[in-house]
């Protein structure tokens, strides 16, 4: 449990609207939204890279804090509000128009500069929360509306799971499981791969069944946001993240 107060600071350091930590209270400090559509980890968790799309393409990441301790001390851009170990966007965030198409966009990130890596990141939500995603076109005008951006920092107790029903496969086409796993929202970095945690909550085996999965099995899928959104089938690892004999096709997320 961190107090509240010393959340707050930190997404507020991270957010360019106060001096960043471990360094002289008269520093500057800036903070970019960064737009991806994919990211890599170190193994110790860091971020490695995210991917964005091009400059040729009409895109340039989005100065949403700026605080400056010389002659007009205090934040002189504040696009997010942070309140109670959360951040939102408070205003409509308008980017350049679109050049070319773009990939399709899974997450946001936050850079304290033009070109350096996100220190955070975080998955862009529609109007009820749920994460969605942007596809931007040609000559279209990237818009994220008010507080359809979310960062976070809380306990792993109290982080919502969310519930996704699948279908099990052996081999690429043997349909062997249908049921239901749920987030913990504990991962792994390995080779510079993010992995989810995931329990199986409920699972229905079909007769022709060839490789054992269990309820309360604990799972690791590998870039779990995009399988969703594509609608593919991934390999899946056990808790020392070697491959189990089975893919998974997620196919909605439970209610």
């Amino acid at each position: 449990m961190i107090n509240a107060s010393i959340v707050n600071t930190l997404l507020k350091v991270i957010l360019g609207q106060t001096y960043p930590l471990g360094s002289d209270y008269r520093t500057s400090n800036r903070a970019y939204i960064c737009l991806g559509s994919s990211i890599t980890f170190t193994e110790s968790g860091d971020i490695q890279h995210m991917e964005e799309p091009s400059a040729a393409s009409g895109y340039s990441r989005y100065l949403i804090g700026a605080y400056s301790y010389e002659g007009n001390p205090g934040s002189l851009v504040n696009k997010c509000s942070v309140t109670n170990g959360e951040a939102y966007n408070t205003d409509t965030l308008y980017f350049d128009e679109a050049k070319e198409d773009w990939p399709t966009i899974y997450y946001f990130g936050i850079a304290n500069g033009l070109n350096s890596e996100p220190v955070a990141y975080g998955y862009i939500v529609d109007d009820n929360g749920v994460r969605t995603t942007l596809s931007v076109r040609n000559g279209q005008v990237p818009i994220i509306r008010k507080n359809q951006l979310q960062l976070a920092i809380q306990d792993l107790e109290t982080v919502p799971s969310t519930k996704y029903n699948f279908d099990a496969y052996f081999e690429e086409l043997t349909h062997i499981y249908t049921g239901t796993i749920k987030t913990t929202n504990i991962v792994k970095s390995q080779n510079s791969v993010l992995y989810s945690q995931v329990i199986i909550t409920d699972l229905n085996p079909d007769a022709i069944s060839q490789t054992t999965l269990e309820e309360g099995q604990i799972l690791f899928i590998p870039a779990l946001q995009q399988s969703v959104d594509e609608d593919i089938k991934v390999q899946i690892y056990d808790n020392n993240l070697n491959p189990i004999a089975a893919k998974i096709k997620i196919t909605s997320i439970a209610e």
